[in-house]
């Protein structure tokens, strides 16, 4: 199994504690595979599935924010109709 594939699997599924941390491995493989995956996710019918890619995405978009709490309740704030906002990046 690639880092790749395990950064999907862990946003298939419905959050756990310290679940953001697999944000780093997002970064540490970032390329246009591990997107184009995302990109994917971001699109699936599973309310947390396209949250936690999308946020995953918007991570990637903008490396600034440190992978916390912060940039995921932010990433909620911002959906006004429940959705998430399209990802930066």
């Amino acid at each position: 199994m690639k880092l790749t594939d395990l950064v999907g699997l862990v946003v298939r599924r419905p959050h756990h504690c310290e679940d953001r941390r697999y944000a780093h491995v997002a970064r540490a493989v970032d390329g246009e595979e591990p997107r184009r995956r995302l990109t994917a996710l971001a699109a699936s019918d599973e309310p947390w599935v396209r949250l936690d890619a999308g946020c995953v995405l918007r991570l990637l978009g903008n490396p600034a924010p440190a992978v916390s709490r912060h940039p995921w309740h932010t990433w909620l704030a911002e959906a006004p109709d429940g959705r998430p906002p399209a990802p930066h990046g």
